[in-house]
């Protein structure tokens, strides 16, 4: 179970990554979502339908956020850092 700093701390990552996207968005819609569709791909490709398993795919593609148990990808494939990119 985890404990009170560690939900602090991922609502406090949420925040700050849906706030990150949703500015992406309004500064180029078009280019920040051809890059997000283009992330869904290689995700795709690498992880199949597992992605679905990880909340910052769900971040990442605007969908509900369920407090899954594995949040991130690992390195270069980390949605955190993608987003932080655009």
């Amino acid at each position: 179970m985890k404990n009170m700093e560690e939900i602090s701390n991922r609502e406090s990552l949420i925040t700050e990554l849906l706030s990150l996207r949703h500015g992406a968005y309004e500064v180029n819609r078009v280019g920040t979502h051809q890059r997000i569709l283009e992330k869904d791909a290689q995700l795709k490709e690498k992880y199949g339908d597992d992605r679905y398993n990880y909340d910052a795919f769900h971040l990442l593609i605007g969908s509900k956020l369920m407090n899954r148990p594995d949040f991130d990808f690992p390195g270069d494939d980390s949605v955190e850092k993608f987003i932080r990119s655009l």
